[in-house]
């Protein structure tokens, strides 16, 4: 026709196939009826069209039913599948309050479930959804938001969210959790939502979507919202609530790897806001925020000049401090076209920590102090008392690195305050600057690895190096009692051979041999000192006390001014001829003390005095001779140079004795004598008598203290000291 192709008028057709037709009236859900029929799971469309209610209920289902029983295979997420909404549908019809009252759950998806397609509505609206959170809260319409979804062009209209009956939970209309990276939301907009508390604690509630994950990205482009959000009481005050999304979780921190020297970036949480808006009433326990309840540390939240807020925000539950905000609750002075990205945890000193504001993120040093929780294998956490140079102390609750006291630490947490008391708050973790050292044997420390912190004990067995005035330091071998010997090179302690001594040092080897590294300490427990020795013979024993001792300014030590004892009190003699009562050379009245051991196969003693003064013990276990003594206390008025001289008398031959002044070297009094019955008169009761020993005493009470060696008989009438000129 006009030099046009075409076929004539009057040709006839047959339909082969029937463009689908788009239903004008939205279709009702019965609220049993959940159509999995569309799907076939061995034979996975790219795109699938939803034209009833009971199809867009089986696709929750279908998710849901497949997470529950444990095969939530790759198909499940519907990754790269476009589910289209091909009509409006009704879920339940009503007001709120009716929805509220009488509504029919949909299945509400667990955040686990991640939808990792499109869905796109198509401009369609759904109406009336109930979401039941009752037996766990983290739940969305489409449960968790995976990698590279896309939900656009929906509408939801009336929407009630009930709180879950368990404690911290997230949870959003659309979403619980966006649980991955480059998310999209785009032309969706939710009205007449009703989200409100149970009996359980939530941590993070928002009408479109409760929580970004940790190092996620969430975008949302053209979204609007409107309704309520109530949880007065029950929120976590750590978390936060908002009016389009309840709050971004902490990004990932940058670390350093020491072996490499490299450093791993910082993921942030990422939340992108574009034209979008809400209109909602909120009201939560704290962190209120009308587009984002709140923002963690290494985070990062944009939005641009068309994002507003209208509707009106309460806090109920300040603590400390009252958080909310028009866009977001925590950012003081946030303004749109200004990314905000969070600095990281602050390095404080003790004192400062406990200065900060709750939910201040800090990295604080300290050495352990106290362990007030042991390590629980069951939660993964201690709780610990860290202490600074300055003696400054701070809590740290259920810390998850395990530690020991000494270990000195560097710990990244959030301060809090529970019952008035400042402390680092549960979840906190902890590098280990430098472990405390563990005590060990010395088989033990020698299969240590290298730089073991060990604590050792043993007895310097050699002086390998002699101790350096330049340096400081001395090499040495100690010894246990099996006879295990330990290398310590350069030991910052002087020590002698002899010495008990605890090291504390690394462990380390050279040229294959093991040993204790340069620098470590010791403890010392000095090896006792070599008594001095006055030997007795037969020319310096006397009668006759030197005119010096006897002046008026000697001190003279007698009478019942003493106390005796022995590391073990014995109530029963093996035999009666030891008790004290028929013991010969029982001191009579003018006797100042008596101490005996006698040898008879089994030792045994009594110590005695006037009547007045200390109290006998004998008994019949075997005994050191160093178990049991006399002690005499006296006063110096004046400090110096002082000899002693003492009246004493002894019962047999080649026997000692040792005297000893506080806690100074002790005095073996030794004699050999050729007639000792010559210096002995038994009726008359000849005392013998030494003196020229000298000590060094300051002004003060003082202690004097005999001992004995063996099977011996001593006994003293009085003890003279007098200050040499």
């Amino acid at each position: 026709y006009k030099e046009a192709r075409q076929i004539a008028q009057g040709a006839t057709a047959t339909i082969d196939e029937a463009t689908p037709t788009v239903p004008t009236t939205p279709d009702v859900w019965d609220g049993e009826t959940k159509d999995i029929s569309w799907f076939n799971k061995d034979d996975i469309k790219s795109e699938y069209t939803l034209t009833t209610a009971a199809q867009l209920a089986g696709f929750f289902e279908l998710r849901q039913q497949a997470y529950n029983k444990k095969i939530f295979e790759d198909r499940y997420y519907f990754e790269g599948v476009t589910i289209k909404l091909g009509r409006d549908i009704i879920l339940n019809q009503g007001t709120i309050e009716d929805v509220k009252a009488n509504g029919k759950a949909v299945t509400a998806l667990h955040s686990s479930a991640s939808f990792m397609g499109v869905f796109d509505g198509q401009g369609h609206t759904i109406q009336g959804v109930y979401l039941d959170c009752t037996s766990s809260g983290v739940k969305g319409l489409f449960g968790g938001l995976g990698d590279n979804c896309v939900i656009k062009d929906l509408k939801i209209d009336i929407a009630y969210f009930n709180g879950a009956e368990k404690d911290k939970n997230t949870g959003g209309i659309l979403a619980a959790r966006a649980n991955g990276t480059n998310i999209l939301i785009s032309n969706v907009t939710i009205t007449n939502a009703l989200m409100e508390e149970s009996s359980a604690l939530f941590s993070g509630v928002g009408i479109l979507v409760g929580k970004v994950d940790e190092g996620k990205s969430l975008t949302l482009e053209n979204c609007h919202t409107s309704g309520v959000i109530n949880f007065p009481t029950q929120g976590t005050k750590n978390f936060g609530f908002g009016g389009l999304v309840g709050y971004l979780a902490e990004g990932t921190a940058p670390t350093a790897d020491e072996a490499t020297g490299t450093t791993t970036p910082a993921v942030n949480t990422v939340l992108t806001l574009k034209n979008c808006s809400s209109s909602a009433t909120i009201t939560g326990t704290n962190y209120v925020g009308g587009l984002l309840g709140r923002v963690y540390d290494y985070c990062e939240f944009t939005a641009d000049s068309q994002c507003k807020f209208t509707g009106t925000l309460t806090v109920t539950e300040p603590g400390d401090a009252e958080y909310k905000g028009e866009y977001v609750s925590n950012v003081e002075g946030f303004q749109p076209e200004q990314p905000i990205v969070p600095e990281g945890p602050v390095e404080m000193t003790i004192p400062e920590a406990l200065a900060a504001a709750d939910d201040t993120q800090v990295i604080v040093k300290g050495t352990v102090k106290e362990i007030n929780t042991a390590w629980s294998e069951q939660y993964n956490n201690i709780s610990v008392t860290i202490v600074d140079a300055d003696g400054n102390t701070l809590y740290i609750f259920r810390l998850a690195t395990n530690v020991r006291v000494g270990d000195k630490i560097t710990v990244t947490g959030k301060m809090a305050t529970y019952k008035e008391a400042r402390q680092i708050a549960q979840g906190a973790t902890a590098t280990i600057d430098e472990a405390a050292p563990v005590e060990m044997t010395i088989p033990e420390a020698l299969a240590a690895a290298d730089d073991t912190a060990v604590i050792v004990k043993g007895t310097v067995k050699e002086i390998n190096t002699a101790w350096s005035e330049q340096y400081n330091n001395i090499s040495v071998t100690i010894e246990d009692a099996e006879g295990n010997t330990l290398y310590i090179f350069r030991l910052a302690t002087n020590v002698k051979v002899g010495d008990k001594v605890t090291v504390t040092g690394k462990m380390a080897t050279y040229k294959e041999a093991r040993q204790i590294a340069q620098g470590a300490t010791a403890e010392v427990e000095a090896a006792p000192a070599e008594p001095i020795k006055i030997t007795y013979t037969d020319a310096n024993f006397s009668t006759t006390l030197p005119a010096e001792f006897a002046g008026a300014n000697a001190i003279k030590i007698e009478g019942s001014n003493c106390e005796t004892g022995c590391t073990d009190i014995f109530t029963k003699a093996e035999n009666s001829q030891y008790h004290l009562s028929t013991v010969g050379d029982v001191p009579g009245a003018s006797a100042m003390g008596v101490i005996k051991l006698i040898n008879s196969g089994i030792y045994h003693y009594y110590i005695d005095t006037t009547a007045s003064g200390c109290k006998a013990q004998n008994g019949g276990n075997t005994l050191e001779y160093s178990q049991c003594y006399i002690r005499w206390s006296f006063t110096v008025a004046e400090a110096g140079t002082y000899q002693i001289a003492s009246y004493h008398r002894v019962k047999q031959d080649k026997r000692a004795a040792f005297i000893q002044i506080d806690d100074q070297a002790k005095i073996n009094l030794e004699y050999q004598i050729t007639d000792l019955n010559s210096f002995v008169d038994g009726a008359a009761g000849a005392y013998l008598t030494w003196d020229g020993v000298e000590v060094e005493l300051a002004a003060g009470e003082h202690t004097i203290t005999y001992t004995l060696e063996s099977g011996s008989s001593w006994h003293w009438r009085a003890i003279y000291l007098v200050k040499k000129a």
